[in-house]
């Protein structure tokens, strides 16, 4: 078992225009990512094989799907992606904090 303390743990990439990830937990059959973002700072658009799951943990944010459907995110929030989906995303309004599940890959 692994144990991680989310929220105590972030770091940020001051004065950077993208957010700062950190790999928490590769395994065999998943990756787990923890993202945090300043006010204006984005995630670069990508692609992902495996479906995967984003898990908002602080603040607001907005995420790009598919090149065309914004969504907006709050704590506590859930998108769930299916594989070859593209997203892209920022913070809005203050710091983003998320953690990015990616099922079925392979370290």
């Amino acid at each position: 078992m692994d144990h991680y303390q989310l929220l105590e743990t972030t770091q940020f990439s001051e004065g950077a225009q993208y957010g700062h990830a950190v790999a928490l937990h590769p395994s065999k059959t998943s990756r787990t990512l923890l993202f945090a973002l300043r006010d204006g700072q984005t995630i670069k658009k990508h692609c992902v094989n495996s479906p995967m799951h984003i898990i908002v943990l602080r603040g607001r944010g907005q995420f790009t799907v598919g090149g065309e459907t914004e969504v907006d995110v709050g704590e506590s929030s859930l998108l769930v992606l299916d594989p070859e989906e593209t997203i892209e995303g920022r913070a809005i309004g203050g710091d983003l904090v998320f953690v990015e599940v990616l099922h079925g890959t392979q370290t």
